[in-house]
């Protein structure tokens, strides 16, 4: 891997309503149904949020209208006004399983409010109210705070809480506290910073994908799997996107990212329980979250190997909503006119 580490310079340019339109291009379809290509086809609420978001970002307002039109006669279908996380295009009906997935419902509601304000549109912001007012119900107290399930079934048992903290999306969390009141959005800031500190395992003192919460004590969820990987890499986005890198380091991703920069890859995983890594190179979205991380500490990160040989054709769903989270975090940073 080929790349630049220089103090001082600027980030790795974004140009947001070009990476939007490639990125619409190649994963949303004319129905705006948004397609995980590494995952046979299938939808995510989460895909759908993201690129709800990024329409609004972009200024693209009919690829917005046709992305919501999807997503809630799609996926709007439990008896709340939460979304079921899963969408299969091979099977009849294309959803079964109802359970819901907490960070799809905040992105896409999110999306609703930040659309409200772009365009005045006030019945965005009823429907975003709607969608947050049931997800209230999903916040449960613990010794660190209130936390958010992952869904309404399948995390909670015998008193253990399994939470997903790239779940928590801070920057979304402080607008639904700044327009439909504090609580409990605030405290959730306030027991994602807590649980962050908390949540340090492995050999280079990262977060787990899934962590769970006995009484007064953390550990890696290892039922649910026990790496750092494709889930917790979105956590420093979230928390640089806040403005939050100030108080809660991301050294810990650093040294993990830095320890291999002489290899010829840097592993896209590591297990928190006996420090071995993945075998195959990170994404380019991976290495995107890293520059994003290397701005906030005034270092330049530009992996040139990786910028070179990218195909749009070749890179995968999730890599691509990546590097769209972190365009629009580099938007979006506090400060930043």
């Amino acid at each position: 891997m080929l790349c630049i580490l220089v103090a001082g310079c600027s980030s790795l340019p974004a140009d947001l309503p070009v990476q939007w339109q490639a990125f619409k291009a190649r994963f949303v379809t004319a129905q705006g149904r948004v397609v995980d290509t590494a995952a046979g086809g299938v939808s995510h609420s989460e895909g759908q949020g993201i690129a709800m978001l990024a329409a609004v970002y972009a200024n693209d307002r009919k690829a917005f209208e046709t992305l919501w039109h999807w997503t809630r006669t799609a996926l709007q279908i439990r008896s709340d006004r939460l979304f079921a996380w899963r969408w299969r295009p091979d099977e009849e009906p294309p959803v079964r399983d109802l359970n819901n997935a907490a960070d799809g419902d905040v992105l896409i509601a999110w999306a609703l409010l930040r659309a409200a304000e772009r365009w005045r549109y006030p019945p965005y912001r009823e429907q975003a109210a709607a969608i947050v007012a049931d997800l209230k119900h999903q916040v449960v107290d613990t010794a660190f705070g209130p936390v958010l399930r992952p869904g309404a079934q399948g995390f909670h048992r015998d008193g253990v809480e399994v939470v997903n903290l790239s779940y928590w999306i801070f920057p979304a969390w402080r607008d639904f506290a700044q327009h439909f009141g504090p609580e409990p959005w605030q405290e959730l800031v306030t027991s994602g910073r807590t649980l962050l500190e908390a949540a340090r395992f492995g050999r280079w003192g990262l977060p787990p994908d899934w962590l769970q919460i006995a009484g007064d004590d953390v550990q890696v969820a290892v039922k649910h799997g026990s790496r750092c990987s494709y889930d917790a890499i979105r956590i420093p986005v979230y928390v640089v996107w806040a403005g939050l890198a100030g108080e809660l380091s991301l050294q810990s991703f650093r040294d993990f990212w830095g320890y291999f920069d002489g290899a010829g890859f840097t592993p896209d995983w590591t297990d928190l329980r006996d420090d071995s890594v993945g075998s195959y190179d990170m994404p380019l979205g991976f290495y995107h979250v890293r520059s994003l991380v290397e701005t906030h500490y005034g270092r330049r990160y530009v992996p040139r190997a990786k910028v070179t040989d990218a195909r749009p054709d070749s890179e995968h769903y999730y890599s691509a909503a990546l590097r769209l989270l972190v365009a629009m975090a580099r938007e979006g940073l506090p400060g930043r006119p």
